[in-house]
């Protein structure tokens, strides 16, 4: 019985011995797989927080990539959009040259033709034909402003003294129920700009607002002055915005506003939602023209859910004014001028405006006759007057080829382009006066009169 009992004493200690070595690895089991656990836990907390983090980037570079995709389609509606304007304005601005040539014609006859008649009825028909002529050249000024041909003379303006200027004349143009608001925060800031072309585009500006108006309402005209940190609220980087400063002139109404299917088309020449008769459709395309010939940018700006709005940002100028020159000389009374123009209405307009005067005139119908007049003479030429647009050869190629026999004739040009198409071509710079047409004659003969300041007198022809 003792036996028996020991051997159970031992058989319990044993199976304890096992079940302790048990339990001791089920307790290191339990604690790896812990320690397993947690390592798991720790691996993907740590990939769900990269895979939220690579998430966010591809969300940011969505976006970015959207943003800069609708910035590209903008970039090349507006690419577009000035490719368009560009050929439309090399159009017109070809017409307006053609129709000014007719129009030099027309009105220098008109004027003759009222000078000379001693008829009151012939008289008021002249001075009808000659008004009706008038209507017709600004019209072409308004294509050549377009197309950036129009004749200008900037000069240093101040731009919220250009503006109060003009107000009152807008005042006259309103009617009492509509309220003119300025707000001029750019005072002494000059652009260069033709005094004339800045008030055609903010007298535009202001009676376009006028239109969207029904009956009454409020037109908002301001400037500021932005400096190169500042930037535009509206619309993409332009070019004028790398300038160091830059002029900002606003024009804002609380009208009916400009649908979306209008703002494509808001500076193509001949375009209006105006009924028939109230406008031309040149108003807004001769205001882009301008402000682009003065080396700015217009854009149509946002003014909520109703109104329209148009920012114009010219390049601030250091210049000063410099007033205009008083001093007068006596002109030549007795002066050789060349005129060459190969319209035969625009040559005799010129001649007979020019008639009158003592001067000897010598008339040319192609640059090929000028130059055989420049051989052949014997006497001095003073002045040589001549178109710049001509079949074979431009008035430009026709002044350096005259300069190499006659070096001391003096220049000067006159066309249906701005002084511009002097160089549109890339001829070599000339000096020479310029006018442009259509010209009156007494205009014509005034500007002649100016070339031929301080001329000397014609050497007696027996010396030569």
């Amino acid at each position: 019985m003792a036996l028996i009992g020991a051997g159970s004493l031992i058989a319990v200690l044993i199976l304890r011995r096992r079940f302790d070595r048990q339990r001791s690895k089920r307790s290191e089991l339990e604690q790896l797989v812990a320690s397993r656990t947690a390592a798991l836990a720790t691996a993907r907390d740590r990939l769900e927080s990269e895979v939220e983090a690579r998430t966010e980037d591809l969300r940011q570079a969505l976006s970015s990539l959207l943003s800069d995709m609708a910035k590209r389609e903008h970039l090349e509606a507006k690419l577009r959009q000035s490719e368009r304007l560009e050929s439309i304005g090399r159009l017109a601005g070809g017409i307006a040259h053609d129709f000014n040539n007719i129009l030099t014609a027309i009105l220098g006859e008109a004027d003759l033709g009222e000078s000379a008649s001693n008829d009151p009825r012939l008289r008021e028909r002249f001075h009808r034909i000659r008004d009706a002529g008038e209507r017709a050249a600004r019209l072409t000024q308004q294509m050549l402003a377009f197309s950036r041909e129009q004749p200008s003379r900037p000069c240093a303006v101040v731009i919220d003294d250009a503006i109060q200027d003009i107000s009152g004349l807008l005042h006259q143009f309103l009617p009492g129920d509509i309220e003119l608001s300025l707000d001029l925060q750019a005072p002494e800031a000059c652009a260069l700009i033709d005094p004339g072309q800045l008030e055609q585009v903010i007298m535009n500006l202001v009676l376009n607002a006028r239109d969207a108006l029904e009956e009454s309402g409020r037109i908002e005209l301001s400037t500021r002055v932005l400096g190169s940190s500042d930037e535009a609220e509206e619309g993409p980087t332009s070019a004028v915005q790398e300038t160091t400063d830059q002029i900002e002139l606003r024009v804002r109404d609380n009208g009916c506003g400009i649908p979306a299917d209008v703002l494509p088309h808001i500076f193509d020449p001949f375009f209006t939602t105006k009924d028939p008769g109230r406008g031309t459709g040149l108003g807004l395309a001769s205001v882009h023209g301008i402000v682009q010939q003065a080396g700015g940018v217009i854009e149509v700006g946002k003014a909520g859910a109703q109104g329209s709005e148009f920012l114009i940002r010219l390049p601030r100028s250091r210049a000063e004014s410099v007033p205009p020159e008083t001093a007068d000389s006596a002109h030549n009374t007795r002066a050789t001028v060349v005129l060459c123009d190969d319209e035969p209405a625009v040559l005799q307009v010129m001649q007979r405006a020019l008639e009158d005067e003592e001067w000897e005139l010598l008339a040319a119908s192609s640059p090929a006759q000028a130059l055989s007049i420049a051989q052949s003479h014997a006497g001095d030429v003073h002045l040589l007057v001549t178109d710049v647009v001509m079949p074979g050869m431009t008035g430009v190629e026709l002044a350096q080829s005259w300069r190499k026999c006659r070096p001391q004739t003096r220049i000067a040009f006159v066309s249906g382009y701005s002084r511009g198409g002097l160089h549109a071509s890339g001829e070599q710079a000339i000096d020479g006066a310029f006018l442009a047409k259509p010209f009156r004659p007494e205009t014509f003969r005034n500007f002649v009169r100016e070339q031929l300041k301080d001329a000397p007198e014609p050497a007696n022809l027996s010396s030569r």
